[in-house]
């Protein structure tokens, strides 16, 4: 599935930065038509992709792939109402460990209904 082009932020820092799509590649050992693809969001960046540009840039993962980590918090967001529902009514030390957990998930939750 094609990504929407959110990841304009990294476009922005790499030509800030003077950095080719191919230099920048090469800085990640990738080629430039994988920082191309994952520029105009036909390719979600890998983890390995978005720590690179993290160091290179200087520059948070939320501020350079904005699409990317707000796709992996709402993953994170639903999987935790999952186990928060499964949790509730339990009164054991664990449980209320791991429900003070997802509450706190839920309060840095973007655009995830709070659990």
């Amino acid at each position: 599935m094609e990504q929407p082009a959110l990841d304009i932020y990294l476009h922005t820092a790499r030509i800030s930065s003077a950095l080719t799509q191919e230099e920048l590649g090469s800085l990640l050992g990738l080629s430039g038509d994988y920082v191309r693809k994952c520029e105009k969001g036909e390719r979600p960046p890998t983890l390995m992709f978005m720590v690179g540009c993290e160091f290179i840039f200087g520059k948070s993962a939320a501020e350079l792939f904005p699409g990317a980590v707000r796709d992996i918090q709402d993953e994170i967001g639903r999987q935790a109402a999952k186990l928060d529902e499964s949790l509730r009514g339990k009164t054991d030390p664990a449980s209320m460990k791991k429900l003070a957990l997802l509450s706190d998930i839920a309060k840095r939750a973007i655009g995830v209904p709070e659990v």
